[in-house]
This record gives C-alpha cells, sequence and structure tokens, in this order.
C-alpha cells in the first residue's frame, strides 16, 4: 500500500485532508480503516482491540505516522470494487443523527466491535448498546447507538 493510500482514503471517507497530529482526525482514521477491513475490503491486515476510544490498531498508529510527512498532493487510485465499499463507508459515517462526526465513527465502529467480539451471536441489539453505553457515557443517546448497531450489521454483512 504506497503512503498516499491512507490519505487518499481518509479525504474520500471524511471529505477533509489528514492531519497526525489531530487527535480526532487519527481517531477517525482508526474507524474508518476499522470498519472496511470487516467488510472485507482489501485495506491491509490491522489487528485491532479495545481500548480508550474503542476499536484501536497500534499497527494502523505507526502507519498514520508515518504517513504525517506525505504530501496532500500525492493520490491512490482504488479499484472499482474499494471505489464501491468507500463508497459505503462513507454514506454510513456521513449519517451522524444527534452525534459528531468523530462520535458517530467511535459510535459504529465500538458497537460493532463489541457485538463481534464480546457478545454471543444472538445478543439483543438492547444488550450490545447498553454495554456501549457502559464503556461509552459520552454516547449516550440509545436510539442513536441502536440505529448505528443496525447500519453497521448492513454495513458489514
Amino acid at each position: 500500500m504506497s503512503k498516499a493510500y491512507l490519505k487518499t482514503l481518509y479525504a474520500r471517507i471524511y471529505h477533509e485532508d489528514f492531519s497526525y497530529g489531530e487527535f480526532e482526525k487519527r481517531m477517525k482514521m482508526q474507524k474508518a480503516i476499522y470498519l472496511l477491513q470487516e467488510m472485507g475490503a482489501p485495506i491491509g491486515d490491522y489487528s485491532f482491540f479495545w481500548y480508550k476510544h474503542g476499536p484501536y490498531s497500534q499497527d494502523l498508529q505507526d502507519t498514520m505516522y508515518a504517513i504525517k510527512n506525505v504530501s496532500d498532493e500525492n493520490t491512490a487510485e482504488f479499484s472499482a470494487d474499494m471505489e464501491k465499499d468507500i463508497t459505503r463507508v462513507e454514506k454510513a459515517l456521513a449519517e451522524t443523527g444527534l452525534y459528531s462526526q468523530s462520535q458517530w465513527a467511535e459510535c459504529m465502529a465500538s458497537v460493532y466491535y463489541l457485538q463481534k467480539n464480546i457478545f454471543q451471536v444472538g445478543t439483543a441489539d438492547e444488550e450490545i448498546c447498553k454495554e456501549l453505553r457502559n464503556r461509552k457515557p459520552h454516547l449516550d443517546n440509545d436510539s442513536e447507538n441502536e440505529r448505528a448497531l443496525k447500519l453497521v450489521k448492513e454495513l458489514c454483512a
């Protein structure tokens, strides 16, 4: 993967340039890459674990650090299939509802991580969202959290 790949991907999904120096942008990159990888997109093989703001990959963090000085003029092109995946994630992450863009990305990735890695298959959505709220009190809108879980299940199906 070229160093410009992640920067171009971020700009396509969030309609802004990536800056390593801004925590929210690093977090949003983590969540977008997590969702793309869970969809099966050929984005890399990052290992994610639960951290303060949900799914987190140290390898991805290291890659983001390595691209911080790559010129924004360098761009990457994506395959037709990857373009479809990017568009699906872009649309899902744009449906922020009552949350900010970074909160929505955190909510979507976190609720899916909990559903997939913490709970057994068949666990009620309400239980998963209750756990999300316990772990992340700032994501306190139950209807938005349930909407995020429904949307991300469709996205990653």
